[in-house]
């Protein structure tokens, strides 16, 4: 059986780029998640998300499952359950980047057999704010986001493993979750 490690953290931690280099060099694919909002210049379709008109989403929900569907200024996210099920049927190893409380109920409603959840933390919270300032966060945004912070935080002790990604020590960090996700057996 395959397994889901999931990725959560505050916003700005670094949780994308770690997961696009797992996936690089790595070969340590995620699940990709699908999004009304549109699409930002770093981002590649397909890649981050799946971009698709609110139409799409909303006959989406209508034609299957949709696992964790939320809605944040605006604009929906979600992913298809029938990924989850394809990866726990198959025999890798995916990451999902999913928010704190979803990663914890995603593990109670597959098991913890299955899914392994991974709370990325900053060195300091300045270092998430420059982070989301160098990948054109307005600082309006930037504000909203940090208080937001402290309820995810508290959630830290349910997580598997706590991973700090100390800002300019990506490859640090990546070979953490490596050497993470190496220990778990499919």
């Amino acid at each position: 059986m395959g397994r889901i490690v999931t990725v959560s953290g505050p916003r700005g931690v670094g949780k994308t780029t770690v997961m696009h280099r797992l996936s690089d060099v790595h070969g340590i694919d995620p699940i990709v998640p699908y999004t009304t909002r549109g699409i930002r210049d770093t981002e590649i379709d397909g890649r981050d998300y799946h971009f698709v008109d609110r139409l799409t989403f909303l006959d989406m929900m209508t034609a299957e499952t949709m696992f964790d569907v939320l809605e944040i200024q605006g604009q929906y996210y979600g992913t298809p359950e029938k990924q989850l099920y394809e990866t726990l049927r198959g025999d890798k190893i995916r990451t999902f980047n999913v928010a704190c409380d979803t990663a914890l109920n995603l593990q109670k409603k597959y098991g913890y057999g299955l899914i392994r959840t991974v709370m990325l933390l900053p060195n300091s919270m300045q270092d998430i704010q420059g982070q989301m300032r160098d990948c054109g966060v307005d600082e309006d945004e930037i504000a909203q986001r940090m208080r937001d912070e402290p309820n995810k935080l508290s959630l830290i002790s349910a997580f598997n493993q706590v991973i700090v990604n100390e800002r300019g020590k990506l490859d640090q960090t990546v070979a953490k979750m490596v050497d993470y996700v190496n220990n778990i057996s499919v």
